[in-house]
């Protein structure tokens, strides 16, 4: 059976699997294999964390018993997905490099969707080295399994990690070998519309959003993100009621229902809307450590916080996200960073102005850190080409001059 990155509702998969293991042993190879696939889809159509990881391990102990390591492999490769949708990214590591050291031993290329997951999780630890290793290794073994999801999984995950370090051409070279087998691949579409909103290619960026309309909860944050850089964007109510859909689903991850989450807090922060950015960053699924969810939603959660009114929190994020984002070096994400950071200090020292007119000077630290983050922020999306994050911070330099 083929896996699917996202499966959304039910399509029946789970139940026939099911019945099948009603006809097998107790203990057979057969039934393991079974349990394995189950384990996949029970998460992936069911939402049932919980009885994934129980045929799991069921599984497992069949693949002991039988001294079968193909079996076990199968094991690990079907558990990496699936800890990943259910938010749990230590678990999604450790399948994954046992999944990728079988695969190993074995001469057995299915370890492309574990060198994707384990990469991402790197690429969310800051280590991009190791991301861009597990890269270079799914590309060859993709290639052996001719398998047009593994190829554009590999793709992916070349993709994100040019893309989250700014290097946009390196990204696009990787995304159109994707798009050249499957062309209508919603991560690569979504990692191209990542880049033309980023460099401003409006044009292009408006035509990728009518393509992934069906994918609501990835396309929603990007019309969002594209309102926030005055893109000719309409966010409709029908984007923001698919995703509030997707989020109450009870048989959709909770990665997806993230996906979702990070969509409608880009729709808080285009309307300035705080009490939809309060019930965002109080969802369960919305993320809050920045460690799930797409790489370019990581600057996302202290500015929900700023807008639900939790300023001494958003403070603590954003220091330790702009320490975290610099080291790793993913000039885009921290640009955003400190841009918003920048917004929400200047907005502080408004307010700290308004309530102390008797003071000349009140909130000027903030105002003077702003402007050292703004600095800094105006020095990357010039280097990277980010034309609309730049006006949008020069826009905002102007009125405080003013």
């Amino acid at each position: 059976m083929t896996q699917t990155m996202s499966v959304h509702g039910p399509t029946g998969i789970a139940d026939l699997l099911e019945r099948a293991l009603l006809l097998v042993d107790d203990g057979t190879y057969e039934q393991g294999r079974l349990l394995a696939e189950f384990g996949l889809w029970a998460s992936h159509e069911r939402a049932d964390y919980a009885a994934s990881l129980d045929a799991f391990e069921r599984a497992l102990a069949i693949a002991n018993s039988l001294q079968d390591p193909f079996l076990e492999l199968r094991v690990h490769s079907n558990a990496t997905p699936v800890h990943d949708f259910n938010l749990q990214p230590d678990a999604r590591l450790e399948s994954g490099l046992k999944a990728i050291r079988l695969a190993g031993e074995l001469d057995d290329p299915v370890s492309v969707d574990a060198h994707f997951h384990v990469g991402f999780k790197y690429l969310k630890r800051g280590d991009v080295a190791s991301a861009r290793f597990h890269a270079e290794m799914a590309v060859p073994l993709a290639e052996r399994t001719k398998n047009v999801f593994h190829w554009t999984s590999a793709m992916s995950l070349n993709a994100g990690v040019s893309s989250v370090t700014g290097d946009w051409d390196s990204a696009r070279e990787f995304i159109i070998k994707g798009l050249e087998r499957s062309p209508t691949e919603f991560r690569m579409l979504g990692h191209l519309l990542h880049i033309e909103l980023m460099v401003g290619n409006f044009d292009r960026a408006i035509e990728l959003v009518r393509i992934l309309e069906g994918a609501a909860h990835r396309s929603l944050g990007a019309l969002a993100l594209g309102a926030l850089f005055s893109a000719p964007f309409t966010i409709t109510d029908k984007f923001i009621e698919a995703n509030r859909q997707t989020i109450q689903s009870d048989s959709i991850e909770p990665l997806t229902k993230h996906y979702g989450l990070i969509g409608l807090g880009m729709v808080a922060i285009a309307r300035q809307d705080s009490a939809l950015a309060s019930e965002v960053y109080g969802n369960p699924n919305f993320d809050r450590t920045g460690g799930g969810g797409g790489l370019g939603g990581l600057w996302l959660v202290p500015v929900v916080a700023s807008l639900a009114g939790l300023r001494d929190e958003a403070i603590a994020r954003f220091e330790a996200q702009n320490v975290f984002l610099r080291d790793a070096g993913f000039k885009p994400s921290l640009a955003l960073s400190l841009a918003f950071n920048a917004e929400m200090l200047l907005e502080n020292e408004a307010r700290s102005e308004s309530a102390s007119r008797a003071s000349a000077h009140a909130g000027s630290g903030e105002r003077e850190k702003a402007i050292e983050l703004q600095d800094e922020a105006l020095a990357i999306t010039r280097e990277l080409g980010m034309r609309p994050l730049t006006e949008r911070i020069v826009a905002r330099r102007e009125i405080l001059r003013a």
